[in-house]
Formats: C-alpha cells, sequence, structure tokens
C-alpha cells in the first residue's frame, strides 16, 4: 500500500502544471410588463468555462466554453460560444462559434418595447456576424482594433471586416458584412466627458433597411433614442428605452435594473433585471 501511494506522489510531482481554469456564470431574472398585455418573466442561467496557458515569451492558448440554460422547456440547452483562441499581445486568431466585434451602440436594449417593425432589425444584423467559426485580431497599436471575421467551412458564408479605434474618452468604429443573410454596413462615434458618454451609431442594409440610435449614460442612468426605416416601403419607427442601475442591494454579485421604454406604435413597457453573477 505504501509503494501504491508513493508511486501516486511521484506521479502528481512528476505531472505538468495545469492551465489556468476558471469557471464561473451567472442568473438573470427579467420581468417585464406592457400596456394591453400581460406579465412575462424568464430566467436564464449561463456558466463560462476559461483555460489559459501562457509561455515566458507571451504566447498563449486559451479554450472558452459558454453554456446557456433558459427556462422554456422547449429549448432549454444552448451554446453561446465554444472556441479556442492562440494569440500574443499583438496579434490573436480563434476558432470555433464566437460572435464578431460590434460597432452598432445601441445602449441597453433589455427594456425596449414590442414594435411592429422589431427593434433593432437594422442594428442587431449588422454590428456583427451572428455566427462565425474564424476570427483575427490585430491589436499591434494602442487603441486600434483590427478585426477579420469569417467562416471556413463549405456550408457558410459571410465575411466581415471591423474598425475600431480610442483614445481619451472618445472612440470611432465601422464594420462591413459581405456574403451573408446581414450584407451592409455600420459606423459609430463615442464621447465621453465629464462621467458623461454619449454614442452615435448609423447602419443600413443592402435591403435598403436603415437604423440611426443614440445613447447617453451617466452614472447609473443610460437613455436611448432610436430610428429604423424601411426605405423600400417608407415606414418608420422610433423607439426609446432606458434603465437606472440601483447596485448590488447589499449583496455581493448581485446586481438590479429598473427600466421603461416605448415608441411609435409600441405598447409602453416597463420591468426589472435582477443577475446574480457566481
Amino acid at each position: 500500500m505504501k509503494k501504491i501511494i508513493a508511486l501516486a506522489v511521484a506521479a502528481v510531482v512528476a505531472a505538468p502544471a495545469m492551465a489556468d481554469l476558471t469557471i464561473g456564470g451567472s442568473t438573470e431574472l427579467n420581468l417585464a410588463a406592457e400596456s394591453n398585455a400581460a406579465g412575462t418573466h424568464s430566467v436564464e442561467t449561463n456558466v463560462q468555462v476559461t483555460a489559459m496557458s501562457e509561455s515566458e515569451t507571451g504566447m498563449y492558448v486559451k479554450a472558452f466554453a459558454e453554456l446557456e440554460l433558459l427556462e422554456d422547456a422547449n429549448s432549454n440547452v444552448d451554446i453561446d460560444d465554444n472556441y479556442l483562441e492562440i494569440g500574443a499581445a499583438a496579434a490573436n486568431v480563434s476558432f470555433g462559434e464566437r460572435a464578431a466585434a460590434v460597432a452598432w451602440k445601441g445602449g441597453d436594449d433589455s427594456f425596449a418595447a414590442t414594435t411592429s417593425m422589431g427593434y433593432g432589425f437594422t442594428g442587431k444584423k449588422l454590428d456583427s456576424i451572428a455566427a462565425v467559426d474564424t476570427i483575427v485580431n490585430i491589436t499591434a497599436v494602442e487603441g486600434l482594433t483590427l478585426q477579420v471575421a469569417g467562416n471556413l467551412s463549405d456550408n457558410a458564408d459571410g465575411t466581415g471586416v471591423y474598425a475600431g479605434y480610442s483614445m481619451g474618452g472618445f472612440g470611432f468604429a465601422a464594420n462591413i458584412v459581405n456574403g451573408s443573410d446581414e450584407d451592409g454596413y455600420a459606423v459609430s462615434g463615442t464621447a465621453g466627458m465629464g462621467g458623461a458618454t454619449v454614442s452615435v451609431s448609423y447602419a443600413k442594409a443592402e435591403n435598403k433597411d436603415s437604423g440611426l440610435a443614440v445613447t447617453a449614460a451617466m452614472g447609473a442612468v443610460d437613455v436611448t433614442i432610436a430610428r429604423m426605416k424601411d426605405d423600400a416601403t417608407g415606414n418608420a419607427e422610433t423607439v426609446y428605452y432606458g434603465r437606472y442601475n440601483l447596485g448590488n442591494m447589499g449583496v455581493e454579485g448581485f446586481n438590479v435594473d429598473v427600466g421603461a421604454g416605448s415608441g411609435t406604435d409600441a405598447e409602453t413597457r416597463v420591468g426589472a433585471e435582477l443577475t446574480y453573477t457566481f
């Protein structure tokens, strides 16, 4: 028995160092009510697993996976992200399921009201390719991020190019999407001063749909007004929404947001978002 224990100890001592492993997640409860409609609630839990190893030269390998658990019994398990990233300080490349960079800045739309056109049909489609399997990031220049995203799979298409630059409270971003159902471009500019931040975003799809959003944030408050237009029919809608952060209520890892939203041809929506991060 002593010999077996000695061999086990020797094996542990001789084993190579394991990667830095982090397991965490969050659970989010959304409560909402719209005029002329019954109140709703939803619960979503996301569990993230990250493993990373780095060499003395700065080269690293990182694995990330996120499991999404939904309240809906029909589709209660999903995988949000699942990728392998290899790189260094100046550049990296990732393979697997991962969203591309975002140029459109529409604020926290958790409390955006339901509209007949569907809020964000422009910006949300153009700010990134929804699912790509290869992303290259170049970050060699301070404040500048360049990204090329696409699919190596034979049964998928779509390419996205993103550029973002920030310095001293000011930032600019743009991206172009081509060869997918989300063809078009989006641009945005952000300025911060005295604790307040204002962002302006514009997006236009190849099918002539367009969107414009202005978001202002200061401290615990942020508000957004956005206008979507279908240039083919001339139909347009304006939505506005905002939130107020109540903080953690004295409980570590807990956070509470309350907010409301409305707009043209939209019901007024009020709600609360409770999040616990572990």
